[in-house]
């Protein structure tokens, strides 16, 4: 096992933290918001986005890029706003421009009884055996030697069907891939580190795609989504 207090956790959000309306002061007061956008009258005009899973990033100022993750994500009169926590606790609220979101790897698949759990038993006796872990709650952190980390998430239900959405006119599988009631995500600072790497990156995948019989991977950073069949194995 990694040592947790090497890795420098994102603020993922827990499920029952992840906002699917607008923001209340209330959020705000309960850390889930950086935000709260009301009219004149003090009305609500903020329009929650549906983003699938808040997403590891960046804040970028100028040359300045601070780690974060996109927590609340609202439109209002024609501009997107994002609220973006970072680790010690303090939000920035920022453009859409000026947030650049982490890498990541989806692997969406339909057995709902392999969870995060179960995910970490795999990588602790399979082919990911090799890798350092570390777990804080429902995120599951990997790593190779002192290589880069690879925070690893599951989801059901609704954000998948967002994450889903998103992909609609990626591929030909849309039939098949809505199908879909469950997803991992797989993300991380620095892609030039973890393809250089390597070893994390591919022991992660081959233990998801061993562990799931069918299902359906897409790399982000090159937008390529395959097929995860029993003969790809």
């Amino acid at each position: 096992m990694a040592n947790s207090a090497d890795i420098k956790w994102p603020p993922f959000p827990s499920a029952a933290e992840i906002l699917h309306q607008p923001a209340t002061e209330d959020d705000i007061a309960a850390g889930r918001a950086a935000f709260v956008i009301r009219d004149g009258t003090g009305q609500l005009v903020g329009s929650a986005v549906r983003m699938g899973m808040p997403r590891l990033g960046f804040h970028k100022q100028g040359r300045t890029r601070r780690v974060g993750v996109a927590v609340q994500v609202e439109v209002a009169n024609g501009q997107c706003v994002v609220g973006v926590k970072h680790v010690d606790g303090t939000f920035t609220m920022c453009s859409q421009p000026e947030f650049e979101s982490a890498s990541r790897f989806l692997v969406f698949h339909r057995q709902s009884g392999f969870g995060i759990d179960e995910a970490e038993q795999a990588l602790a006796t399979g082919r990911g055996k090799r890798l350092k872990r570390a777990r804080r709650g429902e995120v599951l952190a990997v790593r190779w030697k002192k290589g880069p980390v690879l925070f690893i998430r599951h989801a059901r239900g609704d954000l998948v069907a967002q994450e889903v959405a998103l992909l609609r006119n990626v591929g030909n599988h849309a039939e098949e891939l809505a199908k879909c009631d469950a997803l991992f995500e797989v993300s991380f600072l620095d892609l030039e580190a973890v393809l250089d790497e390597s070893i994390s990156l591919l022991d992660v995948q081959w233990t998801l795609a061993d562990a799931l019989p069918r299902g359906f991977e897409y790399l982000e950073w090159n937008r390529t989504l395959t097929a995860i069949t029993a003969e790809s194995h």
